[in-house]
């Protein structure tokens, strides 16, 4: 695997598209083609950075999108109606 190809600042100036394509890429060499725990906790490593750039972006196309966005903070995670009986 071409480490090289996997840094951040080459990454970032990938189209999402092509991060999609490349994060499903090394996903694959994660689950069927590691052979040693080194190779997959470099294959894990690389996939946090494409997690942390699209997340990012999506993050920022929303914001974009939804400027006045107001957070909604849930209890456990789940919305819960506040006319429970």
């Amino acid at each position: 695997m071409d480490l090289f190809k996997y840094n951040k600042i080459r990454m970032e100036l990938m189209s999402t598209d092509k991060l999609h394509e490349e994060r499903e890429i090394v996903r694959d060499k994660m689950v069927h083609g590691c052979k040693t725990i080194e190779e997959y906790e470099v294959c894990e490593k690389i996939l946090k950075k494409f997690d942390d750039i699209l997340y990012r972006r999506a993050n920022e196309k929303y914001e974009k999108e939804h400027p006045n966005a107001k957070t909604v903070y849930h209890e456990h995670g789940w919305h819960l109606p506040e006319d429970d009986a």
